[in-house]
């Protein structure tokens, strides 16, 4: 059966992050590069939240153009759904079946490695 780590090592390695104090104005720079649609919040090599586009948008809307200069700190998930490298990709898929997610991190003792 194949695992997460071998899907990674068929993919561009390049991650989509943004550090937690950066702007939520920074977090639609990354976007509008097109990237992703969600961004691993980072510290180091730690995952420490995921920010979405719905994030960014459902915090403009409650705050309006204010939000723009707010940490991304303020926006971003931190309880996050993670997968271990040598996670099967049948249990990958139940985890995405049984939620509404889009991107799942792959975190390998406690660094971010990749994203399914």
């Amino acid at each position: 059966m194949i695992d997460v780590r071998e899907v990674l090592s068929k993919r561009d390695s390049r991650l989509a992050t943004i550090g937690r104090s950066e702007t939520v104005m920074a977090a639609i720079n990354r976007f509008g590069h097109g990237l992703s649609r969600c961004l691993m919040v980072t510290e180091g090599d730690a995952l420490v939240g995921v920010v979405s586009i719905r994030d960014v948008v459902r915090h403009i809307d409650a705050h309006g153009a204010d939000a723009l200069a707010m940490e991304v700190s303020a926006v971003m998930t931190r309880d996050v759904t993670t997968v271990d490298p040598e996670a099967r990709l049948d249990a990958v898929a139940q985890v995405f079946a049984d939620s509404d997610f889009n991107h799942l991190p792959v975190v390998d003792d406690g660094v971010l490695v990749g994203v399914v």
